[in-house]
């Protein structure tokens, strides 16, 4: 194989690799959008699946951390999966 075949293969070797790696950008950039969402707490019991009670009195325990804006209470949505699968 000459040198200029060479060159050609590993330059689509690097593009191949280069749209590997923006694929994986975009996977990455997405899960992190989605689990940066705020949740009412409505949203949050359903995902859980717990009642309201329980959703309140994991609040109240500290086991699901939340935030109050004016009288609005929200979720992080990485918070209600991480409790998810720890097993509420």
């Amino acid at each position: 194989m000459d040198l200029n075949e060479e060159l050609k293969k590993q330059a689509r070797q690097l593009t191949e690799l280069q749209d590997s790696v923006s694929e994986i950008k975009g996977l990455l950039v997405h899960r992190q959008a989605n689990q940066d969402e705020w949740l009412c707490p409505k949203e949050a019991r359903q995902i859980l699946k717990v009642s309201a009670r329980k959703e309140q009195y994991l609040r109240d325990s500290g086991k699901l951390p939340f935030t109050k804006i004016g009288r609005d209470v929200r979720i992080n949505r990485s918070c209600v999966i991480k409790l998810l699968n720890e097993g509420c």
